[in-house]
This record gives structure tokens, sequence and C-alpha cells, in this order.
């Protein structure tokens, strides 16, 4: 059987690449994200592409 040294019992560890990963892999989602929410931005209304632009006021 394998013990566990008492110096490092009850101690939490951090993979610094798994994080680094991580961010990455959240980086790449949110960026994917973006680029579904400019094709929605792109309604097809009667055949025809309309480009809405939500930054604008409708007034």
């Amino acid at each position: 059987m394998i013990q566990i040294p008492p110096d490092l019992k009850d101690k939490e560890f951090s993979d610094e690449m798994g994080d680094a990963f991580e961010s990455l892999l959240g980086q790449v989602y949110i960026h994917v994200l973006n680029i579904e929410l400019e094709k929605q931005k792109e309604e097809s209304e009667d055949g025809t592409t309309r480009k809405y632009d939500f930054a604008k006021p409708v007034i």
C-alpha cells in the first residue's frame, strides 16, 4: 500500500498549465458565442436579410 507523506496530507494543489488551458478554452468559447451572436443579428424576413444594429436607438 502506498502512503501519502504527512507533509503533503490535507494540502490543495493547483495545476498552472491546467488553469491556463481552462482559460484558453473559455476564451475560445466566448469567441464562438460572439460569432453566433453576430449571425443572429442578421434576421431573414420575407426572403430578405436585414442586419440590425442593436447599439443604435430605434427612434
